[in-house]
């Protein structure tokens, strides 16, 4: 079998206020963007942020979803405020996605997720959901701290997708790259067989769980590719993600001291509130800023990072991880 892996830009920020950077990331074999992020661009508002500047798309975000049409990058509606949301639909000629966000249903208010309304119109446009796996993102885990969340939940998701649309709009988008806290029976990637049988004990088809876990044939036709896999983005905005293991425990508090000491670099400690570093918060500083920092989820003696460049090539990125890397091991 053949596995391909769809490259994603998860915010649309580094298009700055060019067009012709679209084609440019496309010919670099980016796939699909997500317009905005945890806050608001000048292409989309987001639905992280209470400063919704446009109602929605900006009019140069409504250029950009003409262009990304163009080019053959599909649009990303994950993290998009609902009127964004509405407004890609309206203008789109192709199908889109959202990569990585589940179901308000389960979740009252979470704008991050997506209502059944919204769902119903992402069919209509032969779009496809693939679900976040994040504990907050399938269950009220923020109104319920002790609420355990389970694999069975996100086949909740699944199978609400599926009753409602049909299983040729639903996918798989995990987000293991980017969140914190995930349900019990699906803490890694090696546990996608325990969803698996979960779906199978429900019923479903091995015809139906492919689709699933191929994201549909939807997704491949619109990249012009024979399968698609669960979302994998390697190159997310101007950031690259870097582990660092230790041989006791690892002294997180430590290495935030000794990064904020070195030369050209800024920690910004998210572990209270998930916060982000985006593109254009970072922009004109000379600064390698290290986002995101925490303990790994698997491991108490590894350190994940996000490592956030303020030139946007990915080059710069690598090269921020190395010094990173030798900082932390002195």
């Amino acid at each position: 079998d053949i596995m391909q892996v769809v490259y994603g830009m998860e915010n649309g920020a580094p298009i700055e206020s060019k067009l012709s950077n679209i084609k440019l990331f496309s010919d670099m074999g980016i796939n699909y963007i997500t317009l905005a992020h945890s806050k608001s661009n000048h292409i989309s508002d987001s639905s992280y942020d209470e400063n919704k500047n446009w109602g929605g798309l900006s009019p140069f975000g409504r250029e950009v979803v003409a262009e990304m049409n163009k080019q053959g990058i599909m649009i990303d509606i994950s993290h998009v405020s609902d009127a964004a949301f509405y407004e890609v639909l309206r203008l789109t000629k192709t199908p889109v996605i959202a990569s990585h966000s589940s179901l308000r249903h389960f979740v009252p208010g979470f704008e991050r997720n997506v209502s059944d309304d919204m769902l119903r119109e992402l069919a209509k446009n032969e779009g496809v959901i693939q679900i976040c796996f994040g504990s907050e993102f399938i269950a009220e885990k923020k109104k319920y701290p002790k609420l355990v969340v389970t694999v069975q939940d996100v086949a909740d998701h699944i199978d609400r997708v599926k009753n409602l649309v049909g299983v040729d709009h639903v996918g798989i988008g995990s987000d293991y790259d980017g969140w914190r806290n995930f349900p019990v029976g699906l803490e890694d990637t090696s546990t996608y067989p325990n969803l698996i049988e979960e779906l199978l004990k429900r019923n479903y088809t091995k015809e139906e769980i492919k689709m699933i876990q191929e994201s549909n044939k939807i997704l491949a036709s619109n990249i012009d590719i024979t399968a698609t896999c669960v979302r994998i983005p390697v190159l997310v905005s101007h950031a690259e993600s870097v582990n660092v293991e230790f041989e006791n425990e690892a002294p997180i508090d430590k290495v935030i001291e000794i990064l904020n000491q070195s030369p050209g670099c800024k920690v910004i400690d998210d572990r209270n509130d998930g916060g982000y570093i985006t593109p254009v918060e970072a922009e004109g500083k000379n600064e390698t800023f290290i986002s995101r920092i925490r303990k790994d989820n698997s491991k108490k003696n590894a350190i994940n990072m996000w490592i956030v460049s303020d030139n946007l090539l990915r080059g710069a990125a690598l090269n921020a991880v190395e010094i990173a890397e030798a900082y932390i091991k002195k």
